[in-house]
């Protein structure tokens, strides 16, 4: 007689049970009872073990099936990771407009600043070759110009006597001016701090 156990899916055959017969003598002796108990009593214990083993065996097939089921759905996430997604690109927009997109201002620094490049790429040669031209100039007057240090030899000769002779001017005008303060003075009838120089 097959019987299943609790769970799913396992198939237990327990033993099955001894038939009695019921034209079997009692037992006469003590004795015989006691072979029968005992006999009775392994045949349950092996039962009992059968069964533990049977529900052992279950338990394991269901964890057997767990992992399996887990197994297959990592399996299955990392096909589907691994799957090439192959994106669609929309067509490129068309060329902005000016007037829609970018903000005057910005246009206005934009100019300015190509401009001064514009200014700066043509005006720096322009810079260096007329500085070139001007040193050039100048070197070669200092180079091939006459000899100036005798006319600037007579220029300061001449310069001091000019200063000499404003000297001697000052001083004339200076000894006029006390003169007529002295004669002034006389006038009024005051006495001159000083006598008149002879």
């Amino acid at each position: 007689m097959s019987q299943q156990a609790g769970t799913p899916g396992a198939k237990s055959t327990l033993p099955p049970i001894p038939k009695m017969d019921a034209a079997t003598p009692a037992a006469s002796t003590a004795g015989d009872l006691r072979s029968a108990i005992r006999e009775i009593q392994q045949e349950v214990k092996k039962a009992v073990a059968d069964e533990k083993q049977s529900k052992a065996d279950a338990r394991r097939a269901t964890i057997d099936a767990k992992k399996a089921t887990a197994d297959a759905r990592a399996q299955a996430k990392q096909v589907q990771d691994q799957a090439v997604v192959i994106p669609t690109t929309a067509p490129p927009p068309a060329f902005p407009n000016q007037s829609d997109d970018i903000p005057p201002q910005v246009m206005n620094v934009i100019s300015m600043t190509l401009t001064f490049i514009v200014i700066l790429a043509l005006g720096v040669p322009l810079v260096r070759v007329l500085v070139r031209r001007l040193d050039r100039k100048t070197h070669a007057l200092q180079t091939t110009g006459p000899d100036l240090a005798p006319a600037l030899r007579t220029l300061q000769e001449s310069v001091d006597t000019m200063a000499i002779e404003l000297e001697r001017i000052s001083e004339g005008q200076r000894f006029t001016s006390k003169l007529l303060a002295e004669r002034a003075a006389l006038a009024s009838g005051a006495t001159p701090d000083r006598q008149p120089v002879s």
